[in-house]
């Protein structure tokens, strides 16, 4: 267990901008920041994070929490497991009591797996250094300096069959566990178990959060049999769709440079960390998927691919292409000499030259298809005009209307003709991209549309139910110390007398007198801490940190959508630009507060009569039915007092 005490300072020390900046690219808006939402697809930024109240919120999906609940939900952690990161990001001790390790058996499935995994890595990695060490002088042999074999945390799996197997049973760890991790196998004929990675140089394989979560190992001896390269299966915690080698340490390199260099295998990633390069991920000998593709717009929408120089290098660099233009990324592709590959050719030319090298021969892809395929057409019409649709079936797919026009105007250049045919030709292309694939077709909604209406149908809590009432919350919770004022009944002589309190006393004391019991489910219980807060007179935290830091889990994840609606949308300093007057809520503290007030109550008339129409469906005697009319009058008549109250008119 973590002591409550050092919860409450590491909650203290953490700031939300820094922790989800480690997952998503934020820029700065105002006094905040956006980026597009890592929880669910989107071209323009809807995700905001506000450092001031220490949450953050998509307006598109509706998701919304502070650093805790971030790395709940993104990375799936449990609370302590969250603590534990952000304790090792800001070097706080968390003071933990040892564990039993009779209690090992009582981790979760999941957590299982990840320990696991930690255990077969230090496993590796002690063996990589063992007389005699094979896999050392292999990767020495590859010009790789310790630093970076530190770095990546590379190691050697033995040649020996039950190393591992039998490390893993004399530590008392799940042999089942280890099976479906792929870390042992199993003869078909004998069903005896053991190593499945042996005689390879190991390349551990991490989460976003720098979690183990899989192996590649590369043989160093040749085999008929044998794969080169064998990797871990899929898993609970290993899914290569989801994947990209390296990126726990390429992300910050990847925000500061704007771009990410896409290679295919682990030794290409390595490699250009060697030669100072470390804004690089691969995707481990697979085509790209749109998983991948989603997990690099989180940090930029520049790509270049970074592929060998032979047929088969071309053929993969255009393979991914089309998909990553498709998302609205910006897709460049540097071709190496044939023969050579990104370990080879930077050992070759050294470091400087190797990252000299990468900057001047990225291309365009939509150019270098271009050129490519109309060089192969030579000057047969027909080729060329194969060729042509081709690059532009690529240029339809990209969402922006511009790039598109602006691409395809080159290409009219390119091929020699006129700029209004190609055009034609695209917009075609277009039409029928749209035709073939309506589900996955890029959105073309219009920025004036909302993003709620826009992102309809993405996951995500809804705040439509009982919204006077959470409104009400937002605003005690926000505002409740404020001062404001009222004017109550006449006094002796027939003056109205101006009353001066704060927004939660005057609320609290019409709530009272009103009998009001809350029905969304946070109501009751945030009205009591509320009544803690205020009553107490606790300054030490804001209202919405004492009851970020006590409310239930699924209340408090409610309140924090509620206030992350507060965010400022106008900068206060168009004023001193344009002669703007800009005002807030803050601005109309009474008003504000009587109108939340009397919205609150005409929402409860409203369903105080629904309930007496609902009674004279069963009516049957005429007492009763004089009865539930004469409520209904009442009702009807604070009804339209609250209506005319509230500025509206009751049509009759």
């Amino acid at each position: 267990m973590i002591p409550r005490e050092v919860q409450e300072h590491l909650k203290a020390l953490v700031r939300i901008e820094e922790v989800v900046g480690e997952f998503v690219q934020l820029k700065r808006r105002g006094k905040d920041y956006v980026a597009l939402c890592p929880f669910h697809d989107e071209r323009t930024p809807s995700f905001s994070v506000s450092p001031r109240l220490g949450i953050y919120k998509c307006f598109g999906c509706g998701r919304a929490g502070d650093a805790i609940g971030f790395l709940k939900e993104h990375e799936r952690l449990s609370y302590e497991d969250a603590l534990r990161w952000l304790a090792r990001k800001y070097n706080v001790d968390l003071k933990e009591t040892e564990k039993d390790p009779g209690l090992q058996a009582e981790e979760s499935r999941r957590e299982s797996l990840y320990v696991l995994n930690e255990f077969a890595l230090k496993f590796f990695r002690e063996r990589l250094h063992m007389e005699p060490p094979v896999g050392y002088a292999y990767l020495k042999e590859r010009g790789l300096s310790d630093t970076v074999i530190e770095k990546f945390q590379l190691g050697y799996a033995p040649a020996g069959r039950y190393d591992l197997r039998d490390a893993l049973k004399q530590a008392g760890y799940s042999e089942e566990l280890a099976l479906q991790l792929g870390l042992l196998k199993r003869w078909e004929d004998t069903s005896e178990v053991y190593d499945a990675f042996r005689d390879r140089v190991i390349f551990p394989i991490h989460s976003l959060t720098g979690r183990v979560i899989g192996f590649g190992g590369r043989l160093l001896r040749k085999s008929d049999s044998a794969p080169k390269y064998l990797n871990s299966p899929e898993s609970e915690i290993y899914v290569k769709s989801r994947t990209l080698y390296g990126l726990h340490l390429a992300r910050r390199a990847i925000i500061q440079a704007d771009n990410c260099y896409l290679a295919e295998g682990y030794m290409d990633v390595i490699a250009l960390h060697e030669a100072g390069i470390e804004n690089v991920v691969a995707s481990s000998g697979t085509s790209l998927t749109e998983e991948q593709i989603k997990l690099l717009r989180r940090f930029t929408n520049k790509v270049t691919l970074l592929y060998d120089g032979d047929r088969a290098g071309i053929l993969a660099a255009l393979r991914g292409a089309d998909l990553m233009l498709e998302k609205g990324l910006q897709v460049r592709v540097v071709l190496l000499p044939e023969g050579e590959d990104p370990d080879s050719f930077s050992r070759k030319v050294g470091a400087a030259a190797f990252a000299a090298f990468l900057e001047a021969e990225a291309r365009d892809i939509v150019g270098f298809k271009a050129s490519l395929l109309l060089e192969q057409a030579g000057r047969d019409p027909l080729r060329r005009a194969e060729a042509l649709r081709s690059v532009l079936q690529s240029i339809a797919r990209i969402p922006d209307s511009f790039a598109r026009n602006e691409l395809a105007i080159h290409l009219a250049r390119m091929a020699e003709m006129e700029e209004r045919t190609v055009l034609y030709e695209l917009h075609k292309a277009r039409r029928a991209f749209l035709e073939q694939y309506p589900a996955d077709a890029p959105s073309e909604i219009p920025e004036t549309i909302s993003k709620s209406q826009a992102n309809i149908s993405s996951a995500g809590p809804s705040e439509s139910d009982f919204p006077e009432e959470r409104a009400l919350l937002r605003w005690l919770i926000l505002y409740g110390r404020e001062p404001m004022q009222y004017y109550a009944a006449h006094n002796a002589l027939g003056v109205d007398v101006c009353h001066r309190t704060t927004v939660w006393k005057f609320v609290r004391q019409n709530l009272s007198s009103d009998n009001y019991t809350f029905l969304c489910p946070e109501g009751e219980v945030t009205i009591g801490l509320l009544e803690s807060y205020y009553e107490q007179n606790l300054t030490e935290e804001s209202a919405f940190e004492y009851l970020k830091n006590r409310l239930p889990e699924e209340a408090k994840e409610t309140i924090i959508r509620l206030c992350a609606d507060a965010y400022d949308t106008v900068s206060e300093g168009w004023n001193k630009r344009f002669g703007v007057e800009v005002t807030h809520e803050k601005d109309f503290i009474s008003s504000n507060t009587l109108h939340l007030l009397n919205a609150l109550r005409e929402e409860r008339v409203r369903h105080y009569l629904k309930q007496c129409r609902d009674e004279l469906r069963t009516v049957t005697h005429d007492e009763q039915l004089t009865e539930i009319l004469n409520r209904i009058r009442a009702w009807e008549e604070t009804k339209k007092e609250l209506a005319q109250e509230l500025g509206r008119v009751v049509l009759e």
